[in-house]
């Protein structure tokens, strides 16, 4: 029920449009057992009452569930990121800041989402580094917070190649794995709105033993496939 929650507050919270978002609930209630859909509905409801009140004002430029991407001619890796929310705002000095927001339902927070946060920042940074010299605001926004919601980080362009090396160092781990068939897929309800499911064949392997984990272990992976990077964020190897 946690995941279900969650994907529908995130999908919910993701557009502005009432309508849109009543259908993408209501399509979302439709999949749930009957006894279950008034507790996740109520659920739902607040929690995106408290996204849509949390919102920045001043916030411009705004981009929602929109999947930033950044070619590693190293490793020959897309290095994928997909926060809730990338906007421009204005600092207290009146300077232009870039702020990366990721929206939990829980109240607590987590090693693995300020792990999160600061590879979605990576990955802007290194996708407009060219053209912006200003600060990233990094945010986890706790849902289920209602004390203290917003846990702010600031970017560091100090650390970007000691952030680089630890990627590349993940996804040689990752290599290595693949060419031993030691990857297993990490399989299970959040899967349903990953955005490149379609492509992932232990997703459909998945979805045909009718959500059977077990079955799917020993699903020789591929290495074209869009993979996660442990505790930072998506990957996927660029192939000709």
């Amino acid at each position: 029920d946690e995941q279900v929650v969650g994907n529908l507050t995130h999908d919910g919270s993701a557009v502005t449009d009432e309508g849109n978002r009543e259908r993408l609930l209501q399509e979302g209630l439709a999949e749930l057992p009957a006894e279950k859909r008034a507790e996740v509905e109520s659920k739902v409801r607040k929690l995106i009452q408290v996204a849509d009140e949390l919102e920045d004002e001043q916030a411009f430029d705004i981009r929602r569930e929109k999947l930033v991407r950044w070619l590693d001619e190293v490793t020959g890796w897309e290095l994928v990121a997909k926060p809730d929310e990338v906007s421009m705002t204005v600092g207290d000095r009146g300077s232009e800041i870039i702020q990366v927001v990721d929206k939990k339902t829980g109240g607590r927070l987590r090693d693995s989402h300020v792990d999160q946060i600061f590879f979605f920042g990576l990955v802007v940074y290194l996708t407009r580094r060219e053209e912006f010299f200003g600060s990233i605001k990094l945010i986890v926004r706790l849902l289920g917070d209602s004390e203290n919601p917003d846990r702010e980080f600031w970017f560091s362009r100090a650390k970007v190649d000691f952030n680089l090396r630890n990627v590349r160092d993940v996804i040689r781990q990752i290599e290595a794995a693949l060419e031993k068939n030691r990857f297993k897929p990490t399989l299970g309800d959040h899967c349903e709105r990953c955005s490149v499911k379609e492509h992932c064949r232990a997703y459909a392997r998945w979805k045909e033993n009718g959500g059977d984990g077990d079955n799917v272990a020993s699903f020789p992976p591929a290495s074209r496939q869009r993979l996660k990077v442990p505790q930072l964020g998506g990957a996927r190897r660029r192939t000709a």
